[in-house]
């Protein structure tokens, strides 16, 4: 039933009225989805770390915790976004929604074996 209804509108769309040409307006909805897809240590003992996320939101804020909790980013750079630093987090706006590679830099080592966990969520 449902091919049949789509076919009806198709020809109606295609068939002029009186009034004048006929139209149809599509309008769909895509959810957010963001998520950290790699954190790599790039050298521990100046701080460096590289975060690779996905994210289709049209700003985002990357959190930290575990190990990087209440630590102060110096330095956090992406190709493809401009990233704002707030302490210990980002807040990213995106050239175009896709995958980001962030380098970040904290101001002192990274030598807590404590894990290290980062979130991302759309603002």
């Amino acid at each position: 039933m449902r091919l049949i209804m789509a076919t009806a509108a198709l020809v109606a769309t295609a068939t002029p009225t009186q009034a004048g040409p006929a139209s149809l307006n599509l309008s769909l909805h895509v959810p957010l989805q963001c998520a950290v897809t790699r954190v790599e240590m790039v050298d521990v003992d100046q701080g460096h770390l590289r975060l690779s996320a996905n994210c289709n939101a049209a700003s985002f804020g990357v959190f930290f915790g575990g190990a990087l909790r209440n630590r102060t980013i110096k330095s956090a750079t992406a190709p493809n976004a401009n990233v704002t630093i707030r302490n210990s987090s980002m807040v990213v706006t995106p050239d175009s929604p896709g995958t980001y590679t962030f380098d970040i830099r904290y101001e002192t080592p990274i030598t807590s074996l404590e894990p290290i966990q980062a979130e991302i969520r759309a603002l």
